[in-house]
């Protein structure tokens, strides 16, 4: 508001009261980190495999069971509870089956920086494991959502 009294013609107060409104009108987002520890998801899950000596491989071997299964899952038609979705825009699609489900190889996941600050020094955590944990957490509100008429 101090910058509006300073400006001095309508187009500099235009500009200030356009920068106002869309403050106001922006969605305030969701802080990443938990407000008590400040801290993410993926560095808990480093601390912990970091308590219980996973390693990067066993995490990595155990992403290839998951994806594989998921994958095998898939085609013998065992999601038919996914949703379709559509998204709208310059190319509307309907999403009708799961696009994260990725089959690799441990040389191939053993190239991938793991995802978190390297302060911790722990950096046990790849990136397409939080990838994953994420889409499910969302995914795990919509069910709630849609099971409990939310």
């Amino acid at each position: 508001m101090l910058g509006m009294n300073k400006a001095k013609d309508a187009p500099s107060k235009l500009k200030i009261g356009g920068e106002i409104v869309k403050n106001l009108l922006s969605p305030e987002l969701p802080a990443v980190a938990e407000f008590s520890t400040e801290k993410t998801m993926g560095h808990s899950g480093d601390r912990l495999a970091a308590a219980f000596n996973v390693s990067r491989r066993e995490q990595d071997e155990f992403a290839i069971r998951s994806h594989t299964l998921a994958s095998e899952a898939a085609k013998n038609g065992k999601f038919t509870d996914v949703v379709p979705v559509f998204l709208d825009g310059k190319k509307p699609k309907t999403i009708k089956e799961d696009n994260g489900i990725r089959v690799s190889t441990i040389e191939n996941l053993s190239t991938l920086k793991p995802a978190f600050d390297p302060k911790d020094q722990l950096l046990l955590f790849p990136a397409y494991v939080i990838l994953k944990l994420l889409d499910k957490a969302a995914h795990g509100v919509g069910v709630l959502s849609e099971a409990y008429k939310i």
